[in-house]
């Protein structure tokens, strides 16, 4: 996003060191070429699909590069790619992506086992992730949008009802109002804070579906203060006098640029529930019990977990200093 500034805008870029401007150019000229192998990907995908009669909508970052809500689709950082099929279809869509020489990017969960390599519980929104050596990008088969509030405003029939076909054959993307909810919904899953990306996207996008829709179907789901946070941003990031915004309006954005970057709790009182659930993993998954075996069988994997005990709860500094420590 800021790289795509700074290639268009010299006089920008001559403000910051030009160490620090050449990274933002050189990482979006990386992420024009992702851009470019997401679209050879998604054709291979969507070919497959299409010869299984296997509906799909493209969900999130690749329907943003199908079809970009931005002028400019390189923008925005996709990580994976994620394609929603109807349930009963689910398997048999991995199976075709899977003929395709894909494969599981982790191995597989035990037998009856609701935990992961990782001691996580595994997915039910979508299958295991799967990966090919020449993709750029790792894909998600969904059976539902997302988990939790996500799925309760994303009815996955109704997605289908709604979606749009793409310029690539066999994949559809989801209609406006089904992005924006989308958006809106997932943004603050992982740890409560908005990301200035979501803002972005939201100023976008809010000019390009019908918001009464979109704060209705968020209001019976109770994402009110989401919709309206994002809202207020979004006017913040347009505004040419940020001091006209009034005294409301200024405090919910005030409350939100407080939690933006934020990386979760890292005070001591997170330490007992991340104990729990590292225990809970270590009783429930024989697979997460061979992964920590294995582990502690290297020479690194304490120095490790100590380090990351200090960087999260105690001592950010003195973790830093450990992370350098030469072998």
């Amino acid at each position: 996003m800021i790289g795509a500034i700074l290639t268009r805008d010299d006089d920008l870029a001559k403000q910051m060191p030009a160490d620090l401007a050449l990274f933002f150019r050189a990482m979006y000229q990386a992420n024009r070429q992702r851009v470019r192998d997401a679209l050879v990907q998604l054709a291979e995908i969507g070919a497959a699909l299409s010869a299984a009669a296997i509906p799909a909508v493209v969900l999130k970052g690749g329907s943003d590069i199908l079809s970009p809500i931005h002028v400019d689709p390189a923008m925005r950082y996709v990580g994976d790619l994620d394609v929603l099929v109807p349930a009963n279809r689910a398997q048999d869509a991995a199976a075709a992506l899977c003929a395709l020489g894909a494969a599981p990017a982790a191995p597989p969960a035990y037998h009856g086992s609701s935990f992961d390599w990782r001691g996580q519980r595994l997915s039910k929104h979508h299958l295991p992730r799967l990966v090919r050596p020449d993709w750029t990008f790792p894909v998600e088969i969904h059976v539902q949008a997302g988990p939790g509030a996500v799925a309760a405003v994303l009815d996955p029939d109704k997605v289908f009802g709604g979606c749009v076909p793409s310029r690539i054959q066999g994949l559809s993307v989801a209609s406006h109002e089904d992005r924006a909810c989308h958006l809106l919904t997932h943004t603050t899953r992982h740890n409560g804070a908005v990301g200035l990306r979501a803002w972005i996207d939201w100023s976008t996008l809010r000019r390009q579906c019908d918001q009464n829709v979109v704060a209705s179907r968020l209001h019976h789901a109770g994402f009110d203060q989401t919709f309206e946070s994002c809202g207020l941003m979004a006017d913040l990031l347009e505004a040419e006098d940020v001091s006209l915004i009034c005294a409301g309006k200024a405090a919910v954005s005030s409350a939100s640029l407080t939690t933006f970057g934020a990386s979760g709790d890292r005070s001591l009182a997170a330490l007992p529930p991340f104990i729990f659930r590292r225990l809970r993993a270590l009783i429930f998954s024989q697979l997460y019990r061979d992964h920590i075996g294995a582990r502690l069988a290297q020479g690194e994997f304490l120095h490790e977990v100590l380090a990351k005990i200090r960087a999260h709860v105690f001592c950010p500094t003195v973790a830093k200093k450990m992370r350098r420590r030469p072998k």
